[in-house]
């Protein structure tokens, strides 16, 4: 066996691993649904909005996100069941995102991790640590 296949073949075994660790661990799985950059920044934008939000509207909302990256974000919680993608049938498209009943249902969890965090984790820079702190 070469050397290049036995880095191969020792990839493909650490990557079964991993994922098998994954399914052994809800923890795990749970963190990778919510791990985005962008993904509780989107929840917490819905969770505020109350109401569906167009694409662009979320684009101004959190203008730190680059188009494909909130693009991806989106696709992986729709993915997910976080959110929920409607598309209406017109000219130019019309698509809008809100939250799903699960995403919903997660928000009181977040902001309660949220208020845990204000009480013992002390932010280093306020600025940039303002999700929840409104």
């Amino acid at each position: 066996m070469s050397s290049i296949e036995k880095i191969q073949q020792d990839e493909q075994l650490s990557n079964t691993r991993n994922n098998e660790q994954a399914v052994a661990c809800p923890f795990r799985l749970f963190i990778s649904h919510l791990g985005n950059r962008w993904t509780l920044r989107i929840l917490y934008t819905l969770y505020l909005h109350k109401t569906a939000m167009r694409y662009t509207d979320l684009q101004h909302q959190i203008p730190e996100a680059s188009s494909r990256m909130l693009s991806l974000a989106l696709h992986q919680m729709e993915q997910n069941r976080l959110i929920v993608r409607t598309s209406f049938p017109s000219t130019p498209p019309h698509v809008e995102y809100s939250l799903s009943e699960a995403g919903a249902d997660l928000m009181p969890h977040l902001i309660a991790l949220s208020e845990w965090e204000k009480k013992y984790i002390q932010c280093p820079n306020l600025s940039t640590c303002k999700m929840f702190r409104d």
